[in-house]
């Protein structure tokens, strides 16, 4: 079964459950970050599911009031293993809480008959890949973040602001207030004529040496 590679977590986890649900024949499913709340309580954050209003399937809350249960299971479950919680839905089908370690938690929902436990034991290998593949979009979504906010910093700065490589001295950036300064547009300075010089100044054409 393929994980999703892209580093869009939306994108990833579509093509992953999709995936993951045709293969088990499974007629739902979820997958949940976990963490840490102010009263130290594990709190449940839907990332992704299909389909993608499954808080309206019927039995949705049914499955998640299971998971107290499934955390009870994670912190008692060692040896390797990842923790696992299965029961029935009487004639609505099975239900399937697998651990994503260090993510959160997948959950299934199958109707008809239910997974073997030897396929549940086979998704060890994929829960684990696809516990490290939410991580690394959750990365790449934070760095873009914190780049989203650096460039906004940036570029609304009262003061002139430039970054240049250490080495050449050739301006790799510049910002907003930096232009009105020189007068000039912020290719001008990126086409590689202007330099920085000793004491930090940045030095046009006409003003190199």
């Amino acid at each position: 079964m393929a994980i999703g590679m892209s580093l869009d977590l939306d994108q990833m986890l579509r093509i992953s459950l999709t995936t993951l649900l045709r293969k088990l024949s499974c007629s739902a499913g979820a997958v949940y970050a976990v963490g840490w709340s102010k009263g130290r309580e594990y709190t449940p954050e839907p990332m992704y599911s299909i389909p993608r209003m499954i808080e309206h399937h019927e039995l949705f809350a049914e499955v998640l009031s299971k998971f107290p249960e499934f955390l009870e299971r994670k912190r008692s479950t060692t040896g390797g293993e990842l923790a696992r919680i299965s029961g029935s839905l009487g004639d609505n089908g099975h239900y399937h809480m697998v651990d994503l370690p260090g993510f959160g938690v997948l959950l299934l929902l199958k109707s008809g008959e239910d997974i073997s436990p030897l396929v549940l034991k086979a998704l060890q290998p994929l829960s684990v890949k696809l516990a490290n593949a939410c991580r690394a979009c959750l990365q790449q979504r934070s760095l873009k973040e914190s780049e989203s906010k650096f460039r906004s910093i940036f570029d609304t700065a009262n003061d002139a602001i430039w970054i240049h490589d250490s080495e050449t001295g050739q301006v790799l950036d510049v910002n907003q207030r930096m232009c009105e300064m020189h007068k000039c547009t912020k290719e001008e300075p990126l086409a590689g004529m202007w330099k920085t010089s000793a004491p930090g100044n940045l030095l046009s054409p006409s003003e190199r040496p």
